[in-house]
């Protein structure tokens, strides 16, 4: 069973609800984001659990439940550009 979301490559970051459960809301886990990682240990062969090229303690990948994961959808724009439309009107 493995979830194609989480293919290699994609980036992402702890979910908000497993960040809450846990009491972490600020760090560098509530504010960490990592790329999936290939990876054939028995951890993710089994699809429940996705490699990050996070160091983990033993200087490894960590590895990450999926449903405690979700994707990171990059931005079109930096926060401080406003939009061509928003230019337009003031100009």
């Amino acid at each position: 069973m493995t979830d194609t979301k989480f293919t290699p490559g994609t980036r992402v970051r702890l979910t908000a609800t497993f960040l809450r459960s846990t009491g972490q809301y600020a760090g560098s886990d509530a504010n960490g984001r990592w790329t999936v990682q290939g990876c054939e240990c028995s951890l993710c062969s089994r699809g429940h659990f996705v490699a990050t090229d996070q160091g983990g303690i033993d200087g490894g990948r960590r590895h990450f439940h999926i449903a405690n994961l979700q994707v990171v959808i990059p931005r079109t724009t930096t926060p401080h550009q406003a939009s061509p439309l928003a230019r337009a009107v003031r100009t």
